[in-house]
């Protein structure tokens, strides 16, 4: 009769073990969304996208753990179920394959995304090479025409579309360095990495420039991976509501203010 009694009420004591969130982000640079390059997250200031996550995982009671990695390496490990998350991640609809972004009505919901980040033209001063907002300027006046995107970046399809030549690299800096040597016509590169390279290393990187305005604007989102969402469907959606909240808060703009002051 004990044991019999124990088997019925054994499920109804709640769980004490937190579920684990297992979230990967790319080795590069991010500043100040995520600070430093390499495998390690800085100890002390880390970065606003860090912290984010780490507010709502405390809020959520789930346990996280986050490892940096190439973002090639990145997308691989989501599609194949690896990892439970990765950031940061800007939606393009073949990337639902690959992963869960959060969606409202069968669209993208932009009310749930991270952050927004916006990717530049880079090129050295002399050259005629530019953006006017909708096209490059003065390609065909540029001894190379190749322009340099980061490996598996989304930046890279949209200048496929448009009939770009491309090199892709996995680390960014150094297509800085081969555009710094004149291998290249100009980079393409989210200017929160690129930024940060050119004011780690002004005199290595004197001559090059920020093209305005930037190439694209890009909404960046946590995905989540399939195998995570079917295991916690009502958690999922939790998460993303969780940080939509957080980012309206006292609380993350004390957090901004750290960082950006």
């Amino acid at each position: 009769m004990l044991v019999a009694a124990y088997i019925l009420l054994c499920p109804l004591i709640p769980c004490t073990q937190a579920t684990t969130l297992q979230l990967a982000t790319d080795d590069t640079p991010g500043n100040p969304w995520i600070i430093g390059g390499g495998l390690q997250f800085n100890e002390t200031l880390p970065g606003i996208e860090i912290e984010l996550y780490r507010l709502m995982a405390a809020r959520l009671g789930l346990k996280l753990d986050m490892v940096r990695l190439p973002w090639k390496r990145c997308l691989l490990n989501i599609e194949r179920g690896l990892v439970d998350g990765i950031f940061p991640a800007s939606f393009k609809p073949e990337r639902l394959a690959v992963g869960v972004y959060p969606m409202k009505n069968g669209q993208i919901d932009p009310l749930r995304k991270s952050r927004d980040s916006a990717y530049y033209l880079y090129t050295q001063k002399t050259a005629p090479l530019g953006w006017d907002g909708n096209r490059f300027v003065n390609l065909h006046l540029m001894d190379r025409k190749t322009i340099g995107v980061p490996l598996g970046w989304s930046i890279a399809s949209d200048l496929r579309t448009m009939g770009m030549d491309l090199l892709e690299k996995p680390m960014p800096e150094d297509l800085l360095e081969i555009l710094n040597r004149g291998g290249l016509a100009g980079v393409v590169c989210l200017d929160t990495v690129m930024d940060t390279y050119l004011v780690q290393r002004p005199n290595r990187f004197s001559g090059i420039r920020k093209n305005q305005p930037a190439v694209t604007e890009n909404a960046y989102y946590l995905m989540l991976s399939h195998p995570f969402v079917a295991r916690h469907p009502v958690l999922s959606e939790n998460i993303w509501d969780t940080i939509a909240a957080i980012k309206n808060e006292g609380t993350f703009k004390a957090v901004m203010e750290r960082y950006l002051h």
